[in-house]
């Protein structure tokens, strides 16, 4: 499929199972069908994080993304860490009246020592200052110009 923006629906079909087979087939009678008003779904190639775990890390310990587009190899990809003032910067996060904030790259404080990176996962050690613990920072990911969507961790002091 293209890149670009499509029209979903949802097909509801309420029928009588009248051969007992759990399927709907032609021994069976349809009642009623319903659509759903278009839902519109956006296919894009940015980067995307849908999980991050642990959502609490002591400041020196392995951090796990999963996502889509990071990018095969880790190029000039990166993982930033910072203030939700710099993650959301990032060309589709809306401000409460519905404007998308403008796509700002190179904000927060990169991470290094990065033990996996695929197009779906990365795996860093965090290694992020002691003034960071005890607070909730930002991750997102940067990559071939894009900024994904952030999620945010809590900075431990030490590991529990």
């Amino acid at each position: 499929m293209a890149l670009g923006n499509y029209n979903v629906y949802i097909r509801y079909i309420y029928f009588v199972d009248l051969n007992d087979d759990n399927e709907l087939d032609c021994g069976d009678h349809i009642y009623q069908v319903e659509n759903s008003a278009p839902q519109v779904f956006e296919l894009t190639n940015d980067p995307w994080i849908f999980k991050r775990l642990p959502a609490e890390i002591p400041r020196t310990e392995v951090l796990k993304l999963w996502g889509a587009n990071f990018g095969p190899q880790q190029g000039d990809g990166e993982m930033r860490i910072g203030l939700w003032t710099e993650a959301r910067q990032n060309g589709f996060t809306k401000d409460p009246g519905g404007t998308p904030y403008p796509l700002v790259l190179d904000l927060g404080d990169p991470l290094d020592g990065y033990l996996k990176w695929t197009g779906t996962v990365i795996k860093v050690k965090m290694r992020v200052p002691w003034t960071y613990n005890n607070k909730t920072r930002w991750i997102w990911v940067e990559t071939s110009g894009k900024k994904s969507n952030a999620k945010p961790v809590k900075i431990l002091p030490y590991a529990q």
